[in-house]
């Protein structure tokens, strides 16, 4: 259950950092975003997004070397590349930006609280 957990967690964090930084950097001609997006405060929220994907990244490594052995974090995160392309074609951007952060932040804390 953890391992799926923590497969999840990676494949949300590698399916919703690539838009993000399209936005932050200004790259999103090509795909179909709300206007809030395009603004300022939209840029906002994506780079406060990409850098709390950043520290749930570091907090899963750290329960991984805590929790798992160093390679089944190898494993689970290699594994988490199919998924994440899966998940980047059959869902938008838009939607993986929205909840990409709540379920990669949701499942952190959960796999730190629960007493696994």
């Amino acid at each position: 259950m953890t391992n799926l957990l923590y497969i999840l967690a990676w494949t949300m964090i590698a399916s919703t950092i690539p838009p993000a930084l399209d936005i932050v950097h200004g790259l999103t001609a090509n795909q179909r975003l709300p206007d809030v997006f395009l603004e300022a405060a939209g840029r906002r929220y994506a780079r406060y997004l990409a850098w709390m994907l950043v520290g749930c990244a570091i907090a899963l490594l750290a329960w991984g070397q805590v929790h798992l052995s160093w390679s089944m974090i190898f494993i689970d995160v290699f594994a988490c590349v199919p998924a994440a392309i899966v998940l980047a074609k059959a869902v938008q951007a838009t939607w993986r930006l929205y909840g990409g952060g709540l379920v990669t932040a949701g499942v952190t804390i959960y796999l730190w609280s629960a007493a696994v």
